[in-house]
């Protein structure tokens, strides 16, 4: 699925949408989201998968908060609000997607140092478990917190770094 804006014009935001490709028949597939969500920014508006079923994440930066929207029984404009995750503790907070177990991982900001953290939050208990450290590699601050992370570090520029989740496929393409 890819998150797509609707609209002819570089200079006017109008309205998202998924553009759906099922590379078994080549055919695409609009699917048209509730005006809540599709007046969001593109930004804000990201695209996953819970069990099977299509899921929206929404992210609320302003109020730290991230909320799991829901397709229903694959029918468009049915998206039923499951949960809103608040984080006051972070400045900025981004769903990336869902863990198999159904943890949601998400990147969070710090307030007060404002380096990157891929974090797991446990909804049963309601905590954040980071998992890895983006560092900025033009602070000289970015040692501070390192003793916390065993996993991973990945080096980047404030506001420059981004994580991304993908889907492995074992669809061979060009293939009959």
């Amino acid at each position: 699925h890819l998150m797509a804006e609707y609209g002819c014009s570089w200079s006017r935001w109008t309205s998202n949408l998924i553009l759906s490709f099922d590379m078994t028949n080549d055919t695409f597939e609009v699917i048209d989201l509730p005006d809540s969500l599709a007046l969001r920014l593109p930004t804000k508006v990201s695209v996953s998968k819970l069990r099977e079923s299509l899921v929206i994440f929404e992210s609320l930066e302003e109020m730290c908060s991230v909320s799991l929207w829901m397709m229903e029984n694959g029918v468009q404009k049915s998206f039923t609000k499951l949960f809103t995750i608040i984080a006051q503790q972070y400045w900025s907070i981004r769903a990336l997607g869902l863990g198999k177990s159904g943890t949601l991982i998400m990147e969070v900001k710090d307030v007060c140092y404002g380096e990157s953290e891929i974090v797991v939050y446990e909804c049963n208990s309601q905590s954040f478990t980071p998992i890895m450290e983006v560092k900025n590699v033009c602070s000289e601050e970015s040692e501070i917190n390192s003793q916390r992370f065993s996993a991973l570090e990945i080096g980047g520029i404030r506001s420059f770094s981004t994580a991304n989740s993908y889907t492995e496929t074992l669809l061979l393409l060009g293939t009959s």
